[in-house]
């Protein structure tokens, strides 16, 4: 059985910790996606594959994958903000998943 983390620790990317989301593509079809995370405030930057598509929403650039088990990993920067947040997965355009989750202090 699979269980959602909803409080994340704010554990900053030099430490190693990493979160994200995995999902299956069992058909290994090549497909595009994305995610979009909505923020309680704005960032300071937007870093690695992500970039600010809104003032408290940052998008992931788009992948392409035939993989079965498909895995993407985030991390935290410094002024990367605490509080409640919302993960959407998009897979060919369509928004297949959403978890809202809790940024908290380490």
């Amino acid at each position: 059985m699979d269980v959602e983390t909803t409080r994340i620790p704010l554990k900053l990317k030099e430490t190693g910790f990493r979160f994200g989301v995995e999902f299956e593509n069992p058909n290994r079809e090549a497909i595009d996606w994305f995610e979009v995370v909505h923020l309680p405030a704005p960032l300071k930057e937007a870093s690695g594959d992500t970039r600010k598509v809104a003032p408290e929403a940052i998008q992931t650039d788009l992948y392409r994958s035939s993989d079965a088990l498909i895995v993407d990993h985030f991390w935290f920067d410094d002024g990367d903000p605490l509080g409640k947040h919302r993960l959407e997965l998009f897979v060919k355009g369509q928004r297949i998943y959403s978890v809202n989750f809790e940024v908290v202090p380490e």
